[in-house]
């Protein structure tokens, strides 16, 4: 699977020294744009109100898909003008937009259409990006726009890179406005320095081993038709649904207990009387998803329901995404939590790389818009190669054989790609007749990742709610009763699920724990997942997802029902927001604040990081 290519389009203003032409420069491009659009050649994502902390979000959410990134506004050879909040400018720094820009494989172009933009040139191409267009000097605000214009409707009518901008700088030079150095009034500068010295203020500008970048086109094709015509389905075009999931899932799991059991029952049937007894679609379902850590099993009993097996629907085809991105997220989350143990031990800091800092530092600042997009499988691959540098292993051993990331493993890469063109996809309207190709290619893709995560069937989850020592006088302690509830086996069930466990050491209360063979040898996953009724000491269990923070404090949702949240705040189990807090702190070495807990993440924080 490709992945759709996006442009990335940004502008930013400034209240006190105002470009009308902003408006227009953004409009007309996306016109220029629109047909390619149309026919899902590509996407366009753009902000009138560019901040640092915006174009660090659309960065991370379209990692290695961005091909071309426009900037229109105030700049100079040393920074970007953004905005803070409508009209209030900030500065981001070059070197740190280099960097981040740095990241992204598939960028072809930055195109610079600000004032003497030329100083930021030498760092973006060293951070890898392909071509450059910038400015010598002040540039005009309507000429800016035409000159964009021009460059946006040369290259969406099959100009490559390198003839767009020859034919944008042919025709400024043949209009009767044509570029004449100017002032500071109305130009796109932040007082720079003036220069005359040039014919034209843009320029193209590459390394000599990137010339090749210039000839990259727009693409014609839709990764739509590319990836999802009925061709392509092969023998899978005569399965129903769930018949991939089942059919290939069983024997990748053979080992689990429940699988065991259930041949077992087998075969004592068929040999008392029923030689022809196979199992069930329903038994085989029902086995797969007690096989699956609960985050898994939950998200597959929904795909298992009467009302998604019944055929293939855009319903369904969301399912199958929710259950592919709740799995990762789950992986996420196990990886931080661990992460997290490591780094108290040690004294001193995570080696990470800028990129992993990015993400990192994009996941304790999610906030409820971000979190719709975020991107888990690029965290969880970043934190892999964390843990891969730093020397730690983790909790769940197999993990710990994927030291380059998971981008490398081709069934993930493959499979992360596809879901991304899924989730894009579903924000639109999905042609009725694709229906069934989207759905079995979908199916397909999950089952591939189930298949490769099948270790998780040899893990165990539970919620320890209280712990009391038993001690009799004079006597030392003879065991920790750990009130408890068990999260895997039919999650679902009701009634009075707690039960009381002897151990002979404690483990953590109000918590939700992953174990394998012991439960005192334990991965304790608080304070990115939760159980609601260990915090309130009731019965059964409700596991909530970390969603992401604000102001009222961190946002939760439940693992059955997205729409049933829960909000931890100072107010309300307040030592959850320190554990969170500690976390950051740890994993991105940052000094505690004066209070003892550090505060979240900011604009500020993202604009020194930049």
């Amino acid at each position: 699977m490709t992945p759709q290519p996006v442009i990335l389009l940004t502008f930013s203003n400034n209240r006190d020294d105002y470009l009308p032409m902003i408006v227009e420069e953004q409009k007309a491009i996306k016109g220029c744009l629109l047909d390619h659009v149309d026919k899902n050649y590509l996407q366009v994502r753009d902000l009138q109100h560019a901040s640092t902390e915006d174009l660090f979000y659309l960065i991370n959410r379209y990692h290695n898909r961005i091909h071309l990134l426009h900037y229109g506004g105030h700049a100079d050879g040393d920074s970007l003008q953004l905005e803070k909040e409508i009209g209030v400018v900030q500065a981001a720094n070059a070197k740190g937009i280099a960097g981040l820009l740095g990241t992204q494989q598939s960028l072809k172009l930055v195109f610079l259409n600000g004032c003497a933009t030329y100083g930021q040139v030498k760092a973006l191409l060293d951070s890898g990006v392909g071509a450059v267009i910038a400015t010598r000097v002040h540039i005009q605000d309507q000429q800016a726009q035409q000159f964009a214009t021009q460059f946006y409707k040369a290259l969406a009518t099959g100009s490559s890179l390198r003839e767009a901008f020859l034919k944008a700088k042919a025709f400024l030079e043949t209009t009767d406005d044509a570029p004449e150095f100017i002032g500071l009034d109305q130009s796109r500068g932040l007082h720079s320095r003036f220069d005359k010295t040039q014919a034209l203020p843009w320029g193209l500008f590459y390394k000599p081993e990137q010339e090749a970048v210039l000839d990259w086109k727009l693409p014609t094709e839709s990764f739509l038709q590319l990836d999802f015509s009925g061709d392509q389905l092969g023998s899978r075009k005569q399965a129903n649904v769930n018949t991939l999931l089942v059919d290939n899932l069983l024997p990748a799991i053979k080992d689990s207990l429940y699988v065991k059991e259930l041949v077992r029952m087998i075969k004592r049937e068929r040999s008392t009387g029923d030689p022809k007894r196979k199992p069930t679609d329903q038994e085989q379902k029902d086995t797969i998803v007690r096989s699956y850590p609960a985050p898994v099993s939950v998200n597959l009993r929904e795909l298992f329901s009467q009302e998604l097996s019944q055929k293939a629907t855009v319903e369904r085809l969301r399912q199958l995404l929710t259950t592919y991105e709740e799995t990762v997220a789950f992986f996420a989350f196990m990886m931080l939590s661990d992460l997290w143990d490591a780094a108290l031990k040690r004294r001193d800091a995570f080696e990470l790389e800028e990129s992993e800092r990015l993400q990192l530092l994009a996941f304790f600042h999610l906030d409820e818009r971000t979190r719709r997009d975020y991107d888990y499988f690029l965290l969880s691959d970043a934190l892999l190669r964390v843990a891969k540098r730093n020397g730690v292993l983790f909790y769940v051993e197999p993990l710990n054989a994927y030291e380059a990331g998971w981008q490398g493993v081709g069934v993930l890469a493959e499979a992360h790609d596809h879901f991304l063109a899924i989730k894009t996809a579903l924000e639109g309207d999905v042609p009725s007749q694709s229906i069934d190709a989207y759905c079995l290619n979908t199916e397909q893709q999950l089952t591939n990742v189930l298949k490769e995560w099948s270790f998780l069937i040899h893990y165990k989850m539970a919620v320890v709610k209280n712990i009391e020592v038993q001690r009799i006088r004079n006597l030392p302690p003879v065991a920790y009763l750990h009130a408890m509830v068990a999260l895997d086996n039919n999650y679902n069930d009701v009634g009075r699920r707690d039960r009381l466990q002897e151990l002979e050491t404690p483990t953590d209360m109000e918590s939700v724990l992953l174990y394998k063979n012991r439960l005192s040898e334990n991965l304790n996953f608080s304070p990115f997942l939760l159980d609601e009724n260990a915090l309130m000491r009731e019965y059964n269990s409700k596991l909530y997802f970390f969603s992401h923070r604000s102001e009222e404090g961190l946002h939760y949702f439940l693992l059955e029902n997205s729409s049933d949240t829960l909000v931890i705040s100072e107010e309300n189990f307040e030592y959850v927001l320190r554990q969170f807090d500690d976390a950051r702190r740890c994993l991105l070495n940052e000094a505690p604040a004066d209070s003892g807990r550090a505060e979240p993440a900011g604009d500020d924080d993202i604009i020194s990081l930049l």
